[in-house]
Protein backbone atom coordinates (compact mmCIF):
# COMPACT_ATOMS: atom_id res chain seq x y z
CA UNK A 1 0.00 0.00 0.00
CA UNK A 2 1.38 3.69 -0.03
CA UNK A 3 3.05 2.90 -3.82
CA UNK A 4 2.15 3.32 -7.73
CA UNK A 5 3.34 -0.25 -8.23
CA UNK A 6 2.38 -3.57 -6.78
CA UNK A 7 -0.92 -4.48 -4.69
CA UNK A 8 -3.26 -1.72 -3.21
CA UNK A 9 -4.17 -3.90 -0.28
CA UNK A 10 -2.81 -4.85 2.78
CA UNK A 11 -1.78 -8.72 2.39
CA UNK A 12 -1.49 -10.95 -0.92
CA UNK A 13 -4.44 -12.81 -0.37
CA UNK A 14 -6.57 -10.04 0.00
CA UNK A 15 -5.14 -8.43 -3.44
CA UNK A 16 -5.08 -12.00 -5.09
CA UNK A 17 -7.79 -13.78 -3.17
CA UNK A 18 -6.07 -16.44 -3.31
CA UNK A 19 -3.46 -18.36 -1.08
CA UNK A 20 -0.08 -16.64 -0.28
CA UNK A 21 2.08 -19.28 -2.34
CA UNK A 22 -0.24 -21.01 -4.76
CA UNK A 23 0.02 -20.41 -8.10
CA UNK A 24 -2.72 -17.57 -8.54
CA UNK A 25 -1.03 -15.48 -6.07
CA UNK A 26 1.67 -14.77 -8.26
CA UNK A 27 1.96 -11.31 -10.11
CA UNK A 28 2.15 -13.32 -13.44
CA UNK A 29 -1.13 -15.05 -12.74
CA UNK A 30 -3.09 -12.17 -13.28
CA UNK A 31 -1.29 -9.91 -14.83
CA UNK A 32 0.84 -12.17 -17.30
CA UNK A 33 -1.73 -14.54 -18.09
CA UNK A 34 -1.14 -17.53 -20.53
CA UNK A 35 -3.02 -16.01 -23.73
CA UNK A 36 -2.03 -18.44 -27.09
CA UNK A 37 -0.74 -22.11 -27.39
CA UNK A 38 2.50 -22.63 -29.63
CA UNK A 39 4.15 -24.92 -30.75
CA UNK A 40 5.22 -28.36 -28.72
CA UNK A 41 2.37 -26.86 -25.81
CA UNK A 42 4.25 -23.65 -24.93
CA UNK A 43 2.53 -20.92 -23.46
CA UNK A 44 2.96 -17.39 -24.78
CA UNK A 45 1.64 -15.06 -22.02
CA UNK A 46 0.48 -11.65 -22.09
CA UNK A 47 3.25 -8.31 -21.38
CA UNK A 48 1.02 -5.53 -20.98
CA UNK A 49 1.14 -6.32 -17.04
CA UNK A 50 -2.40 -4.56 -16.99
CA UNK A 51 -5.30 -6.73 -15.42
CA UNK A 52 -8.01 -8.06 -17.87
CA UNK A 53 -11.17 -8.38 -16.64
CA UNK A 54 -13.93 -10.96 -17.34
CA UNK A 55 -15.69 -7.45 -18.88
CA UNK A 56 -12.84 -6.37 -21.05
CA UNK A 57 -13.02 -10.49 -22.37
CA UNK A 58 -16.95 -10.18 -23.21
CA UNK A 59 -16.09 -6.66 -24.99
CA UNK A 60 -12.78 -7.42 -26.71
CA UNK A 61 -13.08 -11.35 -26.82
CA UNK A 62 -9.24 -10.81 -25.11
CA UNK A 63 -8.47 -14.00 -22.49
CA UNK A 64 -8.84 -12.67 -18.95
CA UNK A 65 -6.89 -14.81 -15.83
CA UNK A 66 -10.04 -15.37 -14.34
CA UNK A 67 -12.03 -17.21 -16.68
CA UNK A 68 -8.99 -18.78 -17.99
CA UNK A 69 -8.68 -20.66 -15.01
CA UNK A 70 -12.03 -20.65 -12.80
Amino acid sequence: PGTLNGPRSSTIEEHTHHKLGSAGSECIACHMPKIEQTIADQSVRSHTFRFISPAMTEDYKIPNPCTTCH
